[in-house]
């Protein structure tokens, strides 16, 4: 019993290091180098901390799954408006951003304005009630003349128009919360100038779908090898 216990909790520390590798290999780039506005990197420097971040591999953040979640807009870089929308088991309009001066200041960014319904005084807007969905996200932009998908094989010639960072630390950014995530879009057709910093969100209590399945994944692996282990000395005893 001793060495299955050793042997499960072995296996388990192996497959929670292994959940992290499908979300931290090197994803496409984007350009840094801006004209007159800052770059990506630069804003989310300023907002989170660069080295609070993690890169999820853009293959890891087409899906998402929804216990409770919330989103708010914290940077905009795009001379026209933007809608950010959620597509589930429903659809709703989260938020709604227009050029002029947004509530509460700038978040960082240009002047903007935030529109929508349930707008807290905090800046989160509640996503639909519905645990354990998987949902995906949508971008309108130019007056609704533009869609672009989390899920990159519904956009034109299968391009991502999103980028994900999950914030995994505080140095030097107290207000960060350790396991939100920061979603950055691309508004032009064709990824344009691949800055992804056109729109900004902070999203709260809500995973990639690849986050939770491949945690699930790798814990059943470990279970099952454990289980295995046990009924191999269970027969080598009975010997």
């Amino acid at each position: 019993m001793k060495n299955l216990i050793v042997g499960m909790v072995g296996t388990l520390l192996i497959a929670s290091q292994a959940v992290a590798l499908p979300l931290t290999k090197v994803a496409n780039p984007w350009r840094e180098n801006k004209v007159g506005e800052p770059g990506l990197f630069t804003i989310l420097d300023e907002l989170y901390g660069w080295n609070n971040l993690q890169r999820i591999h853009d293959d890891a953040d087409n899906v998402w799954w929804n216990p409770t979640g919330h989103v708010k807009a914290t940077a905009k870089y795009a001379g026209y408006d933007g809608e950010l929308w959620y597509e589930g088991d429903s659809t709703k309009l989260l938020l709604g951003i227009k050029q002029g001066t947004p509530p509460g200041g700038d978040f960082k960014a240009n002047d903007w304005i935030v529109n929508a319904c349930d707008w807290g005084a905090d800046g989160w807007v509640d996503l639909p009630k519905a645990s354990g969905e998987h949902f995906t996200w949508r971008l309108t932009a130019n007056r609704g003349t533009r869609t672009y998908f989390s899920t990159e094989w519904e956009n034109e010639s299968d391009y991502d128009h999103m980028v994900t960072f999950k914030i995994i630390g505080k140095e030097g950014a107290t207000d960060n919360t350790i396991g939100n995530y920061v979603i950055a879009w691309e508004d032009f057709l064709g990824l344009g100038d691949k800055d992804y910093q056109d729109f900004v969100f902070e999203v709260a209590s809500v995973a990639p779908v690849p986050e939770t399945s491949s945690a699930l994944l790798w814990l059943s692996v470990a279970a099952a090898f454990g289980v295995g282990c046990w009924f191999r000395r269970k027969r080598e005893l009975i010997r």
